[in-house]
């Protein structure tokens, strides 16, 4: 009977050594470019401190597996790397119908609202997406601000310019030069940017904003990590259940 229990007790061991073998040896993880808080960068580099490595380098450590930082690669291309499995995580962005169909959702870890920024001196009435028809917007390639909007800007055919590069050094000096009617930006990462380029004052958001929304954690389909998705998901919840995602974010 001892000798039975023994033998039980080292299958299931062994069961659960095989089971933690499979898991990926490695998580490869990016994210936008020039997002403050997630990857704040300088002069188009990714630098430290940044919320989206604390997060992912986090997350790597509870599973015991190596974290490895995909840095400076523009954001269009960051959802080609998920589509082609080259990339297991984006850390930080917004959910809509696309990625949703597209990706494994995972985790929200914060919460972001998109405004329509005008040069100062230039604010018009925005109280409904209506107020928006005919007017120019410019964003970044790959930006989404929710499917009501998307929606609008197809119906409207309002002029929309998708700008690839450094996304904040092209659009708010074609927003100074009146090439643009508005553009689309989070004020939290605009106004860092603005202040970082001692450009305060010169821009202002509207009051009402475009979209809300949480900002979650992808998962590419073609991840080796994907048949792993309910362990990723429980881990990220354990890091928000402990605090650990709440003292991370009050650090910005």
């Amino acid at each position: 009977m001892f000798i039975r229990q023994i033998l039980i007790l080292a299958c299931g061991l062994l069961w659960s050594l095989a089971g933690v073998a499979q898991i990926p040896a490695e998580l490869r993880f990016s994210g936008a470019l020039g997002w403050y808080p997630i990857f704040p960068s300088q002069d188009k580099k990714m630098v430290l401190p940044a919320l989206g490595n604390d997060i992912a380098q986090e997350l790597a450590r509870r599973l015991n597996v190596k974290a490895s930082w995909t840095r400076d690669v523009p954001w269009a291309r960051l959802w080609t790397m998920m589509d082609d499995g080259d990339l297991d995580l984006i850390v930080g962005g917004a959910n809509n119908a696309e990625r949703k169909e597209k990706y494994l959702v995972l985790e929200p870890f914060m919460t972001s609202s998109y405004h329509a920024y005008v040069p100062w001196g230039k604010q018009f009435k925005f109280e409904k997406l209506e107020d928006l028809r005919g007017k120019a917007v410019a964003r970044g390639l790959g930006s989404k601000y929710g499917d009501e909007y998307e929606t609008f800007l197809k119906e409207s055919n309002s002029p929309v310019q998708d700008i690839g590069g450094g996304v904040k050094e092209n659009l708010f000096p074609m927003l100074a030069a009146g090439r643009m009617d508005y553009i689309v930006q989070d004020p939290v990462d605009a106004n860092y940017w603005l202040k970082q380029n001692r450009m305060e004052g010169q821009f202002v958001p509207l009051p009402r904003p475009i979209w809300t929304s949480d900002v979650y954690i992808f998962l590419s389909k073609k991840s080796p990590w994907a048949k792993d998705a309910a362990l990723l998901r429980k881990t990220l919840q354990d890091m928000k259940k402990d605090g650990f995602l709440a003292s991370a974010l009050a650090k910005y």
